[in-house]
């Protein structure tokens, strides 16, 4: 196979099949969730991303701004749909995977950068995990991008890979504060390179730094005016931290990792013959293969961030979970890829593209069946009728002779799910004492503005007691989801409120 010679060295050929696979696996992972899923996660993250991201603050309760920020701007552009929503969770995975295979070609030729793709499609983090778009999904194209420009950076010196290095780790950092991990790796990979270490400390050290600082410093002021919320749920609200499960999270963690590798060798497992017999386990080419310096940033890349995160963990005490880990995984489709001889891909070039396509038919053919199975379920989230929770709701709201309602408040899940499916928009109001949502205009709720909605009768006492005038209106009951488990009909109390 021949390789292209550019400024930065020897790089194959990007495969002309690529654009193929990754509109493909754009399709796929915007039809699939579509037609075998009743509505959205089944922990509202998809609602809260939508609630959190029209508000445009510069952070929120438990994360930085800008997943939630993606998800309004999106909508801005598009009809708040479900197909519009998997489409941008979809594009969000399709776009980190472009920067995978930019990364790819360093070292992979263009039957292994096709098999990566087919890789990714089977393992978890990268397609049933990632396709829910919440921050750890967000997180992906921007890990992706950073790991781009640093190996762009190892190559050969530029101020505008330092300025787009110091802009992508930004945005990850705005994503989550887990990239963090990702930044301290890259960070100490780069002290043990002679090379590098003169550059981290030179110029192009001093401008990614200076793009980094300043693409968050709006955050870093919220954070202080803010009393750095965030920072205190991630220490205080991940659950029972007793010594055994911490222990446990940590083994699960780790567990956790390898396990959600498996699926990517089970792919390789199609380009192999039964002939071979034990042979398929024999991996004495993979060691030569790790010599090479940009499979060594993979390799540290993916490792880096696990041992950060366990570490960071056990100094604040906080119990992991597993699938945090979620953007560590792509580039791991780089590192199982090699495991397999180059010739094998070379010698069956049909393979990649008839498991790839016998994958998305055997999914989109069972997909009917997993949707039935979601909507079985007694009760969740994700089965709640929350359109017309909210075309009821506005129309109750209406006919009482009330103006234009600004905002939902009362039970949190409820209240975001009913905010997008509204045909206008409406904010949330999820604490009941105005200092707490500062987005919102008390003034315009002097008359009339927020509608209350609730399980339980006695929930209006809160916002009674923070100076909320609250007028009774008729209960509200919906049918539930046609098939779905669990009760036949919703019923909720709801209020018109005003300060």
């Amino acid at each position: 196979m021949n390789k292209t010679i550019s400024m930065r060295g020897d790089m194959y050929p990007i495969s002309p099949r690529i654009f193929y696979y990754l509109l493909a696996t754009l399709g796929f992972w915007t039809i699939f969730p579509l037609l075998s899923q009743v509505s959205f996660d089944s922990y509202g993250d998809m609602f809260e991303n939508y609630v959190w991201g029209i508000r445009w603050q510069w952070g929120n309760d438990a994360h930085p701004p800008l997943f939630g920020w993606t998800v309004a701007a999106w909508f801005e552009l598009f009809p708040r749909t479900r197909l519009n929503y998997w489409l941008l969770a979809a594009l969000n995975l399709t776009i980190s995977l472009g920067f995978m295979i930019a990364i790819a070609r360093r070292f992979l030729n263009e039957r292994q950068q096709d098999c990566t793709l087919l890789i990714a499609l089977f393992m978890p983090l990268l397609g049933f995990q990632a396709i829910r778009y919440n921050a750890n999904a967000a997180m992906l194209p921007y890990w992706a991008a950073t790991i781009f420009f640093y190996i762009r950076l190892y190559e050969k010196s530029r101020l505008i890979d330092a300025t787009a290095l110091g802009l992508v780790a930004a945005l990850a950092m705005l994503s989550k504060y887990f990239s963090a991990t990702l930044i301290i790796t890259l960070f100490i990979h780069a002290m043990t390179m002679p090379h590098m270490r003169s550059m981290v400390f030179g110029r192009v050290g001093l401008v990614a730094t200076a793009v980094f600082l300043a693409v968050l410093l709006p955050h870093i002021i919220w954070l202080i005016d803010n009393d750095f919320r965030p920072f205190v749920f991630a220490a205080s609200e991940q659950g029972n931290d007793s010594i055994s499960n911490i222990i446990y999270r940590q083994a699960e963690f780790f567990i956790g990792q390898i396990v959600y590798l498996l699926p990517g060798f089970v792919a390789l497992v199609f380009f192999r013959s039964f002939s071979e017999g034990l042979q398929i386990f024999n991996f004495a080419h993979v060691p030569q293969k790790f010599k090479n310096p940009m499979v060594n940033i993979i390799l540290c890349a993916f490792v880096g961030p696990i041992i950060a995160t366990m570490l960071i963990a056990l100094v604040m005490w906080t119990p992991l979970t597993s699938n945090w880990s979620l953007p560590i995984h792509i580039v791991a489709p780089l590192l199982v890829v090699l495991f397999l001889p180059a010739e094998k891909f070379e010698s069956k070039p049909w393979v990649g593209p008839i498991v790839f396509s016998l994958f998305c038919t055997v999914a989109l053919i069972a997909s009917p069946f997993l949707k039935d199975a979601d909507l079985a379920k007694p009760r969740g989230i994700s089965l709640m009728p929350y359109e017309e929770l909210a075309q009821q709701a506005e129309a109750i709201w209406h006919e009482a002779g009330y103006n234009r309602l600004l905002a939902f408040g009362g039970d949190k899940t409820l209240t975001y799910g009913m905010a997008f499916s509204a045909e206008e928009k409406k904010q949330t109001i999820f604490q009941t004492n105005p200092a707490h949502n500062p987005w919102l205009d008390m003034k315009d709720f002097k008359r009339e503005a927020l509608l209350v909605i609730c399980e339980e009768a006695n929930c209006v006492k809160d916002w009674q007691d923070d100076g909320w005038k609250l007028t009774s209106l008729p209960a509200l009951q919906v049918d539930a989801l046609k098939g779905a488990g669990g009760p036949s009909t919703y019923q909720y109390y709801i209020w018109a409120a005003r300060r």
